[in-house]
Protein backbone atom coordinates (compact mmCIF):
# COMPACT_ATOMS: atom_id res chain seq x y z
CA UNK A 1 0.00 0.00 0.00
CA UNK A 2 0.97 3.51 -0.73
CA UNK A 3 3.86 2.27 -2.46
CA UNK A 4 4.21 6.21 -4.68
CA UNK A 5 4.96 7.36 -0.89
CA UNK A 6 7.67 5.03 -0.02
CA UNK A 7 10.58 7.84 -1.42
CA UNK A 8 9.52 9.70 1.34
CA UNK A 9 11.87 10.62 3.88
CA UNK A 10 11.37 9.16 7.74
CA UNK A 11 8.62 6.89 6.66
CA UNK A 12 8.83 2.72 7.66
CA UNK A 13 7.20 -0.16 6.99
CA UNK A 14 5.69 -2.41 10.37
CA UNK A 15 5.70 -6.11 10.58
CA UNK A 16 2.51 -5.81 9.27
CA UNK A 17 3.35 -3.74 6.25
CA UNK A 18 1.86 -0.37 6.92
CA UNK A 19 3.41 2.65 6.22
CA UNK A 20 3.94 4.70 9.49
CA UNK A 21 6.39 7.77 10.64
CA UNK A 22 9.55 6.52 12.49
CA UNK A 23 8.81 6.48 15.62
CA UNK A 24 5.29 6.88 15.05
CA UNK A 25 3.00 6.70 18.58
CA UNK A 26 -0.62 7.26 17.78
CA UNK A 27 -2.16 8.53 20.84
CA UNK A 28 -3.96 12.00 21.82
CA UNK A 29 -3.32 13.79 18.72
CA UNK A 30 -4.41 10.66 16.12
CA UNK A 31 -2.80 10.79 12.76
CA UNK A 32 -2.31 14.68 13.47
CA UNK A 33 1.14 14.51 12.82
CA UNK A 34 1.58 12.70 10.01
CA UNK A 35 -0.08 15.86 8.47
CA UNK A 36 2.43 18.44 10.58
CA UNK A 37 5.19 16.17 8.71
CA UNK A 38 3.81 16.59 5.12
CA UNK A 39 3.54 20.42 5.92
CA UNK A 40 6.97 20.38 7.40
CA UNK A 41 8.54 19.07 4.19
CA UNK A 42 10.91 20.46 1.90
CA UNK A 43 9.84 21.62 -1.14
CA UNK A 44 9.12 19.27 -4.44
CA UNK A 45 9.94 16.26 -1.99
CA UNK A 46 6.49 15.01 -3.12
CA UNK A 47 7.03 14.73 -6.22
CA UNK A 48 5.81 11.86 -8.17
CA UNK A 49 3.82 11.12 -5.04
CA UNK A 50 0.21 9.94 -5.97
CA UNK A 51 -2.36 12.70 -4.37
CA UNK A 52 -5.38 9.67 -3.58
CA UNK A 53 -2.70 7.80 -1.89
CA UNK A 54 -1.31 10.71 -0.11
CA UNK A 55 -4.74 11.14 1.50
CA UNK A 56 -5.81 7.54 2.19
CA UNK A 57 -2.21 7.29 4.51
CA UNK A 58 -3.14 10.60 6.50
CA UNK A 59 -7.03 9.55 7.25
CA UNK A 60 -8.93 6.81 9.79
CA UNK A 61 -11.91 4.58 8.54
CA UNK A 62 -12.86 2.85 5.71
CA UNK A 63 -13.71 3.88 2.18
CA UNK A 64 -17.44 4.47 3.45
CA UNK A 65 -16.51 6.24 6.33
CA UNK A 66 -13.44 8.57 6.92
CA UNK A 67 -11.65 10.96 8.83
CA UNK A 68 -8.77 13.23 8.91
CA UNK A 69 -7.57 14.53 12.34
CA UNK A 70 -6.85 17.96 11.07
CA UNK A 71 -9.54 20.74 9.72
CA UNK A 72 -10.88 21.22 6.16
CA UNK A 73 -8.09 24.45 5.86
CA UNK A 74 -5.53 21.93 6.78
CA UNK A 75 -6.28 19.39 4.38
CA UNK A 76 -6.40 22.05 1.67
CA UNK A 77 -2.84 23.33 2.84
CA UNK A 78 -1.69 19.65 2.23
CA UNK A 79 -3.12 19.39 -0.98
CA UNK A 80 -1.85 22.84 -2.13
CA UNK A 81 1.58 21.44 -1.23
CA UNK A 82 1.05 18.84 -3.16
CA UNK A 83 0.01 20.57 -6.60
CA UNK A 84 2.80 22.75 -5.92
CA UNK A 85 5.17 19.39 -6.35
CA UNK A 86 3.11 18.13 -9.04
CA UNK A 87 2.64 21.23 -11.31
CA UNK A 88 2.22 19.05 -14.49
CA UNK A 89 0.76 15.73 -12.81
CA UNK A 90 -1.85 13.55 -15.17
CA UNK A 91 -5.21 12.31 -13.99
CA UNK A 92 -3.59 9.67 -12.81
CA UNK A 93 -1.40 11.32 -10.35
CA UNK A 94 -4.19 12.45 -8.64
CA UNK A 95 -6.37 9.21 -8.58
CA UNK A 96 -5.29 6.27 -10.56
CA UNK A 97 -8.89 4.77 -9.94
CA UNK A 98 -10.45 7.98 -11.24
CA UNK A 99 -13.99 6.85 -13.00
CA UNK A 100 -15.74 10.66 -13.06
CA UNK A 101 -15.49 14.01 -12.10
CA UNK A 102 -16.47 15.64 -8.72
CA UNK A 103 -17.33 18.87 -7.59
CA UNK A 104 -15.06 20.44 -4.72
CA UNK A 105 -17.88 22.21 -3.09
CA UNK A 106 -20.42 19.37 -3.57
CA UNK A 107 -18.52 16.93 -2.04
CA UNK A 108 -17.75 18.49 1.09
CA UNK A 109 -21.25 20.35 1.62
CA UNK A 110 -23.08 16.86 0.91
CA UNK A 111 -20.55 14.44 2.26
CA UNK A 112 -18.37 16.67 4.73
CA UNK A 113 -18.82 17.25 8.59
CA UNK A 114 -16.81 18.43 11.21
CA UNK A 115 -16.55 15.65 14.23
CA UNK A 116 -15.48 16.07 17.96
CA UNK A 117 -16.53 19.41 18.10
CA UNK A 118 -18.45 20.83 21.91
CA UNK A 119 -19.45 24.32 23.38
CA UNK A 120 -17.52 25.50 26.47
CA UNK A 121 -17.60 29.42 27.60
CA UNK A 122 -15.34 31.94 28.60
CA UNK A 123 -15.91 34.57 31.46
CA UNK A 124 -14.25 37.82 30.41
CA UNK A 125 -10.96 36.54 32.63
CA UNK A 126 -9.97 34.44 30.42
CA UNK A 127 -11.48 31.26 32.11
CA UNK A 128 -13.41 28.50 30.11
CA UNK A 129 -16.09 26.83 32.27
CA UNK A 130 -18.43 23.91 31.73
CA UNK A 131 -22.38 23.97 31.12
CA UNK A 132 -22.36 23.00 34.89
CA UNK A 133 -20.07 26.42 36.14
CA UNK A 134 -22.92 28.48 37.19
CA UNK A 135 -20.47 31.70 37.34
CA UNK A 136 -16.68 31.56 37.53
CA UNK A 137 -15.16 32.12 40.86
CA UNK A 138 -12.97 34.98 39.84
CA UNK A 139 -14.62 37.53 37.86
CA UNK A 140 -18.10 36.05 39.13
CA UNK A 141 -19.43 36.89 35.10
CA UNK A 142 -22.97 34.44 35.08
CA UNK A 143 -22.37 31.38 33.08
CA UNK A 144 -24.93 32.89 30.29
CA UNK A 145 -23.61 36.17 29.49
CA UNK A 146 -20.16 34.21 28.91
CA UNK A 147 -18.55 33.79 25.10
CA UNK A 148 -19.31 30.68 23.52
CA UNK A 149 -16.37 29.11 22.08
CA UNK A 150 -16.14 26.33 20.12
CA UNK A 151 -13.13 23.25 20.45
CA UNK A 152 -12.26 20.63 19.43
CA UNK A 153 -9.55 17.76 19.88
CA UNK A 154 -6.37 19.79 19.12
CA UNK A 155 -7.85 23.35 21.16
CA UNK A 156 -9.83 26.26 20.17
CA UNK A 157 -11.71 26.01 16.61
CA UNK A 158 -9.80 22.65 16.13
CA UNK A 159 -12.02 19.57 14.73
CA UNK A 160 -11.46 16.37 13.30
CA UNK A 161 -12.75 16.37 9.48
CA UNK A 162 -15.08 13.50 8.53
CA UNK A 163 -16.20 12.52 4.71
CA UNK A 164 -19.45 10.03 4.67
CA UNK A 165 -19.97 7.75 1.69
CA UNK A 166 -16.35 8.69 0.31
CA UNK A 167 -12.54 8.28 0.36
CA UNK A 168 -9.17 9.94 0.08
CA UNK A 169 -9.68 8.96 -3.73
CA UNK A 170 -13.18 11.19 -4.18
CA UNK A 171 -11.09 14.24 -2.50
CA UNK A 172 -8.13 13.76 -5.50
CA UNK A 173 -11.05 13.56 -7.76
CA UNK A 174 -12.79 16.67 -6.70
CA UNK A 175 -8.87 18.42 -6.84
CA UNK A 176 -8.26 17.13 -10.47
CA UNK A 177 -11.68 18.25 -11.68
CA UNK A 178 -11.38 21.78 -9.95
CA UNK A 179 -7.69 21.76 -10.19
CA UNK A 180 -7.20 25.70 -12.60
CA UNK A 181 -9.76 27.10 -9.28
CA UNK A 182 -8.86 28.26 -5.92
CA UNK A 183 -9.86 25.42 -3.43
CA UNK A 184 -11.80 27.30 -0.47
CA UNK A 185 -13.72 26.11 2.65
CA UNK A 186 -17.67 25.98 1.32
CA UNK A 187 -19.50 28.68 3.05
CA UNK A 188 -22.80 25.82 3.33
CA UNK A 189 -20.00 23.27 5.14
CA UNK A 190 -19.12 26.28 7.65
CA UNK A 191 -23.09 26.73 8.04
CA UNK A 192 -24.20 23.62 8.14
CA UNK A 193 -21.29 21.92 10.29
CA UNK A 194 -21.30 25.33 12.90
CA UNK A 195 -25.49 24.76 13.62
CA UNK A 196 -25.06 21.93 16.11
CA UNK A 197 -22.15 21.47 18.44
CA UNK A 198 -23.10 19.37 22.04
CA UNK A 199 -21.93 21.70 25.51
CA UNK A 200 -19.71 18.63 26.89
CA UNK A 201 -16.67 17.38 25.78
CA UNK A 202 -17.95 13.70 23.91
CA UNK A 203 -15.54 10.63 25.35
CA UNK A 204 -15.37 9.47 21.40
CA UNK A 205 -15.95 10.42 17.80
CA UNK A 206 -18.07 8.97 15.80
CA UNK A 207 -15.13 6.72 13.79
CA UNK A 208 -13.91 5.83 16.82
CA UNK A 209 -16.90 3.21 18.03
Amino acid sequence: MYESLERLPGLTRDKYGNLDLEGENIGYFGLYPRVKYILALGADVLTGTVLSELLDWLRWGSETSVRWDCTLPELIAVIEKWLGSNPDASRNAFNPYFTKDVDWNQLWVERGMKDCIYIKHRCRCGIMHGEFDLECQACWQKWHEMEKVRMGPRGENSYNLVLLGADGGSVAAAVWTNRNWLFLVPMEFEAKNNLYAPTYSPSHSLLDA
